[in-house]
């Protein structure tokens, strides 16, 4: 399926002193400026009537073809805005990437053992990071379905003189990270899939902190 969008214009416009910017948009006609292709539908012709003719009360009253005009649209707006949050230069999200940033970009001693693999990390750096979705309310940003990526160095089997080392990427998944957007910016973990990864994460966070005295 192809979709051909003409918008006469996609407007960004300040909104609030932290989370700055918004998106509306200008177009004539919704129905007439959006086309939809169906290519290679090799049995449409038989059953046209479904999507240019009938109205369903599913469709709000509309015809399939008109209703997923305005689901592709909305579909941008929406996303656009949750782009968007990431704009503004002094807020929640760039304290929190700025942490992120040092510790994807300094490799980290840590003594910490983690009883479940049975090892002593010794180094920590993260590699990666991914939001499922950032949303927003009056006192607090949300980050939803975190990801983070980590090289872990590490030492284990633990002999006589001999030390078993190694180094493993691993990932640390976390329901959600909550952030006030005050002045403070407390940050609040929620639940993760490793308790061992996400100490080692915090270990980072913080120590970014210090090092950068934010």
């Amino acid at each position: 399926m192809t979709v051909n969008l003409n918008l006469n214009l996609i407007k960004l416009f300040k909104t609030s002193e932290d989370f700055s910017f918004d998106a509306s948009y200008e177009m004539e006609n919704t129905i007439n400026n959006i086309t939809i292709h169906f290519d290679n539908l090799n049995e449409l012709d038989l059953f046209k009537y479904l999507f240019y003719e009938e109205k369903s009360p599913l469709y709000n009253n509309r015809t399939l073809n008109d209703h997923i005009k305005y689901i592709v649209l909305d579909t941008l707006i929406n996303n656009t805005k949750k782009i968007l949050i990431e704009y503004p230069d002094i807020d929640s999200f760039y304290y929190f990437k700025r942490l992120i940033d040092y510790g994807m970009t300094n490799t980290f001693s840590i003594d910490y053992y983690c009883t479940n693999i049975d090892k002593l990390i010794i180094r920590a750096q993260l590699t990666s990071y991914n939001f499922n979705q950032i949303i927003k309310n009056d006192t607090h940003l949300i980050f939803i379905g975190a990801q983070f990526g980590m090289k872990l160095s590490y030492i284990g089997n633990m002999y006589i003189d001999y030390y078993d080392e190694g180094e493993s990427d691993v990932k640390l998944i976390i329901d959600n990270i909550t952030i006030s957007r005050r002045q403070n910016y407390t940050i609040i973990y929620g639940k993760e899939d490793d308790k061992c990864n996400l100490v080692i994460f915090t270990n980072i966070t913080e120590r970014a902190k210090d090092y950068q005295n934010i």
